[in-house]
């Protein structure tokens, strides 16, 4: 047994480094979650980001550490970005040199679903502009008191992280930079370079506030309460490798005679040699099913089944059962990630109502970008930012799709009910409402194929000719239905006006 000592308290585990491991992270939460405190350094008073000054790290590596999580970021990436910006010359706006305003949004984005913030750098020309912007690592940012920022490269990460030894920096908030004359600019700039060797101009710090003890202060994902959850998710990747290359494997015993240890054979090998080898390659990653062993006792000569199914089915169930807490803690609904498979989601309205709090957690985060990238660039409104969604429907499997209603499908895809004029769709004898054989039971992927028709027309890849036959030729629709979900722009502008 070895000693190791955790903020401050004692912890008795054994020498294994996982064990260790296991034990640091299962104090971590209970001691950093309510710490966030205001703390006088060497750089002023500051409010430190945990008890070790490094959440926000542990935030990070943990996600890192996560094969799920990291997909969950992932995932939220894309749909946070979409198909790009609904302007496409904002795209190639330049932000600083060699850099885009696709490329700077995107490192944000990462940063916004890794820690629920990220920081702008705003870099100033002579005329007291901000001419250059950049993200930053939220990490190695803290929060003074009196409005400003501490910045230093590593700051928080584990010692060796960096071969050299960064010096602390303080960063005035680009709320209070905005406010300065040009002159004040450039006084700043100059103080700055003469004490850092650079410019370092402003921040730009942006996070989603919490409700608890100074968690208005800093960005404090709810992923971060899930940290024992995340890290039992990383584990499972080193306990599957385990359970493959050094577990015992077999699947049946065969009990035998003593084997001979005298007798050898023209390579030199016994029995119980032979024996020797045998079980060198059980243990192998790709080990036998079958192990023989040995008895004095002839009579007990027998095969032996080994049940290790329930031990399998055990394994997986756990590493289901993690996986999907690591998605919901991201707010992302497993089938989204290709954890839950047919048969395995449950009830069919659940999901639904996991994609639609997915829609609203996504608009709202879209929300906060374009709030932040309007303030940092006054030169546009909220609206020059906005970003073309994605749809659900293609990261949806269709045998998930087959599943739902017409009705759960339309509100797990915010698709409206489609708009059919009085004498557009003739009666057909033997069905009722006036509705033929187009749309009566019309399935979940037939719903997906039409949606995908016409996202297809909007986008330009094909005319309205064509979807239309695409419509009438797939679906049976006549072409007055097919017209009510083809919208030609002259009627669009004819409503619009």
């Amino acid at each position: 047994m070895s000693k190791i000592v955790v903020n401050g308290e004692v912890v008795r585990a054994v020498k294994d480094r996982l064990s260790i491991k296991g034990a640091i992270a299962s104090l971590l939460p209970k001691g950093l979650l309510a710490s966030i405190k205001e703390f006088t350094g060497q750089d002023g008073a500051y409010y430190r980001y945990g008890r070790e000054d490094n959440v926000i790290n542990l935030i990070v590596e943990a996600v890192n550490d996560s094969p799920t999580a990291r997909l969950c970021v992932s995932r939220l990436n894309q749909f946070l970005f979409g198909t790009g910006f609904k302007n496409p010359e904002m795209a190639a706006v330049p932000v600083a040199p060699n850099a885009t305003m696709e490329e700077l949004v995107r490192q944000a984005i990462e940063y916004f679903n890794y820690t629920d913030g990220f920081v702008i750098q705003h870099k100033y020309n002579k005329a007291g502009e901000s001419a250059r912007k950049y993200i930053i690592p939220i990490q190695y940012v803290r929060k003074r008191l009196s409005g400003d920022f501490i910045y230093r490269p590593g700051y928080g990460d584990e010692p060796g992280t960096f071969m050299y030894n960064f010096t602390n920096m303080v960063v005035p908030s680009y709320d209070t930079v905005r406010l300065m004359s040009p002159a004040e600019v450039r006084q700043m700039i100059e103080v700055q370079v003469k004490r850092y060797g650079e410019q370092l101009g402003a921040f730009q710090y942006v996070y989603i506030p919490r409700v608890g003890q100074l968690y208005d202060k800093y960005p404090m994902p709810t992923h971060f309460s899930g940290l024992p959850l995340l890290n039992a998710d990383a584990a499972l990747a080193l306990a599957e490798n385990n359970l493959v290359s050094n577990t015992f494997k077999p699947q049946v015993v065969i009990k035998t005679s003593v084997l001979d240890r005298n007798d050898e054979d023209k390579y030199g090998m016994t029995e119980y040699d032979r024996m020797v080898d045998e079980i060198n390659r059980l243990v192998s990653p790709d080990g036998s099913p079958v192990m023989l062993l040995e008895s004095n006792n002839p009579d007990l000569i027998d095969v032996i089944p080994l049940d290790t199914k329930s031990r399998m089915d055990e394994t997986e169930r756990a590493t289901e059962r993690i996986k999907k807490g690591v998605a919901m803690l991201f707010g992302i609904s497993p089938v989204l990630i290709g954890i839950s498979t047919a048969g395995k989601l449950g009830d069919n309205q659940e999901m639904v109502n996991n994609f639609k709090l997915f829609n609203l957690s996504l608009e709202e985060r879209r929300k906060l970008l374009y709030q932040a990238l309007a303030y940092a660039f006054p030169e546009f409104d909220e609206s020059a930012f906005e970003m073309e969604p994605l749809s659900l429907f293609d990261y949806v499997p269709d045998k998930v799709i087959d599943r739902m209603t017409d009705e759960q499908v339309r509100e797990a895809f915010d698709i409206p009910e489609p708009e059919i004029k009085e004498g557009q769709v003739q009666a057909v004898e033997g069905q009722s409402a006036g509705l033929n054989e187009a749309f009566t039971n019309l399935t979940g992927k037939q719903f997906q194929n039409i949606q995908r028709t016409v996202r297809k027309y909007n986008k330009g890849e094909i005319s309205s000719e064509q979807a239309k036959q695409l419509l009438m030729g797939g679906f049976g629709m006549t072409e007055e239905q097919a017209g009510a979900w083809i919208i030609e722009e002259s009627e669009e502008d004819g409503a619009a006006s």
